[in-house]
């Protein structure tokens, strides 16, 4: 039985830091996670998904969202929500999609 890990990237811009950042995310069967540089704690499968505010680790400008999902059989997988709010009540959603860059390592 191969162990397949998969290795993604999201890089997105900001003209403002968002008020509120509401992060969701479920990993098959598991995922460290990173926002811009910064590691987060581990996302445990998909039975105890992260729901938190990470308005503070985002920024104006550049930002990257870089997770690693680590599976013990088959293939990984990995979805993703990040719902931001802005002081002028705009919302911007950033979501699992073909966007993301990625790769596979066995």
């Amino acid at each position: 039985m191969e162990i397949i890990n998969v290795h993604l990237r999201k890089e997105f811009e900001l003209k403002n830091a968002p008020v509120k950042a509401m992060w969701q995310c479920a990993a098959d069967d598991a995922a460290i996670v990173h926002f811009n540089g910064k590691r987060q704690p581990n996302v445990d499968g998909r039975f105890t998904p992260p729901n938190e505010d990470i308005a503070q680790k985002l920024r104006p400008g550049k930002n990257i969202i870089a997770v690693e999902v680590q599976q013990g059989r088959h293939a990984a997988g990995f979805l993703a929500e990040l719902d931001l709010y802005f002081a002028d009540g705009s919302l911007q959603k950033i979501m699992t999609d073909k966007s993301w860059k990625y790769y596979c390592t066995a």
